[in-house]
């Protein structure tokens, strides 16, 4: 059941929905990793469908207007995949408090600047406000506030940027109950594509105070931080 895990970061299989930890492993690398040893790696098996995360449920009914830091560092081998392919950035969402699947926002490296392979690059999903984001749903919700107001039929795939978000749906959160926060290989992506994450930094806002908490992905032979 993957709600027992709400606490913890676990390996999510996003093709069917469970927690399955066979299917990325924790490794030194590669080359320098950002943090510690290492990372944890992802291989796409055949497509379609072949989706990969590693995710938590630690933030769910965050609101998105506390979230001030969010970032990941990634790393994708070349050969097997585009120039632009990353892991990726998801949460499932909650535009207007009601508690119900609205679907996903997704934070895309390539949709935010540059991708280099087999580099590690650190990806700040939130840049001051001015970060997009697509949405995983046909089209936006309809909005009454914000720049955005009373436009409808705007497809998911328009990229918005976080502070147009914030002020489009100001009561907007993390789903409060699956609300899966993660990082995905698998779009669905290339077979036998390969990816790399590490260095997940989430900082929310208390009154006055942002508390950022970094997760370090470490190989077997190092218990996970």
């Amino acid at each position: 059941d993957a709600l027992s895990h709400t606490s913890k970061w676990f390996l999510y299989n996003d093709s069917n929905d469970t927690v399955d930890n066979t299917i990325g492993t924790f490794v030194s690398g590669p080359a320098t990793a950002p943090l510690g040893l290492g990372s944890v790696k992802f291989v796409l098996g055949a497509n379609p469908l072949n989706r990969k995360d590693v995710a938590t449920f630690a933030y769910q009914g965050t609101a998105l207007k506390s979230i001030k830091t969010l970032s990941f560092a990634s790393y994708s081998t070349s050969g097997v995949a585009g120039a632009t392919e990353s892991p990726y950035l998801v949460f499932n969402v909650d535009f207007n408090g009601s508690g119900t699947w609205q679907s996903r926002l997704v934070y895309v490296p390539s949709q935010n600047g540059a991708a280099p392979q087999d580099t590690w690059n650190t990806n700040d999903a939130i840049k001051g406000g001015a970060a997009l984001w697509n949405y995983s749903g046909a089209t936006w919700p309809l909005t009454t506030t914000g720049p955005d107001a009373n436009l409808t039929g705007v497809a998911g795939t328009t990229l918005r940027s976080w502070s147009a978000i914030l002020a489009d749906y100001p009561n907007a959160r993390i789903l409060p109950a699956g609300g899966l926060l993660g990082v995905r290989v698998g779009e669905p992506g290339p077979t036998n594509y390969t990816g790399y994450v590490d260095d997940v930094a989430v900082g929310i806002q208390t009154g006055s105070n942002i508390n950022i908490t970094t997760y370090d992905f470490e190989p077997d032979t190092v218990p996970p931080t």
